[in-house]
């Protein structure tokens, strides 16, 4: 039951309760901060058994780490999660007849193993729905931690003193800090005034859940075109039925005629557009559509308020890095305010929040970075940088180190070792 203590003084009042959201009240509330957590709407309820939700994430080894921090890796992993050990990267070429034997040995072809990098997995693809869920569950164990869903923002304001965000019409909440973590679109950020640059591109992005006729590889895998990516990333089983997410990007026009389609012929125009590597479909579960584009808050914090995962950037989600950007906001925000807060410091004030955006917005503008440049990359037909891409992703395969480096760089290690004092505090860790 969703607890109401409005006549509360909190130190951090969280706006949005998503996977990003969620996890920093925790991690704020396990360390002991009195933390308001503000949302719209519970996520939807795990069912044992139940088909895949169609809105998944790739979870890398660090996320994994900061929510097992948290105490509820376990339950996401008692729900259902599944883990891959490769990823493989190539283009897609249109081959004249005489060469298509060639063409089929994926010459082309990056394969990351995580063998290789001497770890168990690259990563997992998880349900959002589920890791909510379990962050929720942990949350309502948190006697400091409020929960208030459903509730809608009307107005956040601030002065030196505190600040308040308006709930409905006659209910108001005061703190120090406000967290924006609510979404691509935030709320906190207009109301902060805070600009964005933003990118809309020429593609948009079609998500299906697909029952399979038997177990999928351990392996994702993304085949480039120029009209767009085709990708497929394995489900857990459940109900004794195997499934897999797949991710087909293309021109508007023609995703809309794919949405279109009855889920036999949707099937078919599967089969006929994706590589022989895509398993044998028995069903189509679910698909959606979304638009691809890209965001860049101009500044993460404005005295008082600080903005977190989709609410401070988006990105291209060619490689699936969108949820994992959030999560390392999350985990670094949540550090340097518990630190702050045991020092005795103003957890509002500018210098202290400009910490975490230093550490953050480096990284996210470099992954925005290298996102945009894959999009522009391989979204271009010449022949000049077909053969320059096809090279390197041949030669990439063939380069042990390098690959290491990307599956280290994927795997959020990167990050760790520049994030002071990562995993070493009790109030992160089961």
């Amino acid at each position: 039951m969703t607890r109401k203590a409005y006549d509360t003084f909190y130190e951090v009042i969280v706006l949005g309760a998503g996977m990003v959201g969620a996890s920093v009240a925790c991690a704020l509330g396990q360390a002991g901060m009195r933390v308001a957590l503000v949302d719209s709407a519970f996520p939807s309820s795990y069912v044992p058994g139940s088909v895949p939700d169609v809105r998944v994430s790739a979870i890398s080894p660090a996320s994994a780490d900061f929510l097992r921090g948290l105490g509820v890796w376990s339950a996401i992993e008692a729900a259902r999660c599944c883990s891959y050990r490769e990823l493989a990267v190539w283009e897609e070429l249109t081959t004249p007849p005489p060469f298509r034997s060639f063409s089929a040995r994926r010459w082309n072809r990056t394969l990351f193993d995580s063998r290789e990098a001497g770890v168990d997995s690259l990563g997992y693809i998880v349900e959002n729905h589920i890791i909510q869920q379990a962050l929720h569950q942990v949350l309502s164990c948190l006697d400091n931690v409020d929960v208030l869903i459903p509730a809608v923002a009307r107005r956040v304001s601030r002065d030196a003193r505190q600040v308040s965000v308006r709930l409905g019409e006659n209910t108001e909440l005061v703190g120090r800090l406000v967290v924006g973590a609510d979404g691509a679109g935030s709320f906190v950020r207009r109301e902060s005034g805070i600009g964005a640059f933003s990118m809309s591109y020429q593609q948009r992005a079609l998500v299906a859940t697909v029952s399979l006729a038997s177990a999928p590889p351990d392996r994702t895998w993304q085949a480039f075109r120029a009209t767009g990516p085709l990708a497929f990333l394995p489900l857990a089983s459940s109900g004794g039925t195997s499934y897999a997410s797949l991710v087909w990007y293309d021109l508007p026009e023609s995703v809309s005629r794919l949405v279109a389609l009855a889920p036999t012929a949707f099937l078919d125009a599967v089969r006929q557009a994706f590589p022989e590597e895509l398993p044998d479909m028995t069903g189509l579960v679910e698909r959606r559509s979304f638009p691809l584009a890209c965001s860049h808050a101009h500044h993460y914090v404005r005295q008082g308020v600080v903005l977190v995962g989709d609410a401070a950037h988006t990105i291209n989600p060619l490689a699936g890095q969108g949820a994992n950007l959030g999560f390392q906001d999350a985990v670094t925000l949540a550090r340097i305010l518990e630190r702050g807060w045991r020092q005795g410091r103003d957890i509002a004030c500018v210098s202290l929040l400009e910490e975490y955006e230093k550490l953050c917005r480096p990284r996210n503008l470099l992954m925005q970075a290298i996102m945009d440049g894959l999009y522009r990359l391989f979204s271009n037909d010449a022949l000049s940088l077909k053969v320059v891409r096809n090279l390197g992703l041949a030669v990439a395969g063939r380069f042990p180190a390098g690959r290491r480096q990307v599956m280290r760089y994927a795997m959020g290690d990167e990050f760790e070792l520049r994030l002071p004092g990562f995993g070493s505090s009790p109030h992160f860790r089961e």
